[in-house]
């Protein structure tokens, strides 16, 4: 739908939580910003009535922008499963990410859980937030494949593992935050 429309996936700006993501249009640049769900519905949002919108400007703005870009990641594991998940993690998927760090693409890292529980709609276990270092960064072609044949030269193991650290996930979902300021 959406290259059909003439939009390429690379004009999306990302697909946020909710559903929903904004793009522009390549060969038009005075149709402005479209609003779209991801089953394929675009519609053209009034800026003048949705503050989510002015989120999702803003979004977008820092695209053009060598800022960083924060993006929080929820990990939701099956019940029982939340010690063996984070060995897991710990083992094959951090490793990946300390050596983006070291090459610069990530600026900063943070792994954090809650201290309480909450109800079971909203809850999580885990959260990872990486600052990267912009967001081109998370969709230059990097090959995080090829990072992990260097890492981990057992490839039968570790492809079994992070096969298995998914299969106990009972929800995984991103979100890209924006810094916002209080005293403007």
């Amino acid at each position: 739908m959406v290259r059909d429309a003439g939009w390429s996936v690379g004009d999306a700006a990302m697909a946020l939580g909710s559903g929903f993501f904004v793009a522009r249009s390549p060969q038009n640049d005075n149709c402005g910003l479209w609003l779209g769900m991801r089953i394929g519905h675009w519609r053209r949002p009034k800026l003048e009535f949705s503050p989510f919108f002015i989120t999702l400007i803003e979004i977008m703005e820092n695209k053009t922008q060598d800022k960083p870009y924060t993006v929080e990641y929820y990990y939701k594991t099956q019940w029982g499963h939340a010690d063996e998940f984070i060995r897991l993690y710990k083992k094959n998927h951090h490793p990946l990410l300390k050596k983006q760090m070291e090459l610069g693409r990530i600026l900063k890292l943070t792994l954090t859980r809650p201290r309480l529980h909450g109800t079971e709609d909203g809850r999580w276990d885990f959260r990872v937030t990486i600052v990267w270092r912009n967001i081109q960064t998370t969709d230059d072609g990097f090959s995080e494949e090829k990072l992990a044949r260097e890492l981990f030269p057992d490839q039968e193991t570790y492809k079994k593992e992070e096969q298995r650290r998914f299969e106990i996930l009972a929800g995984h979902w991103d979100v890209p935050v924006l810094d916002m300021e209080l005293e403007k």
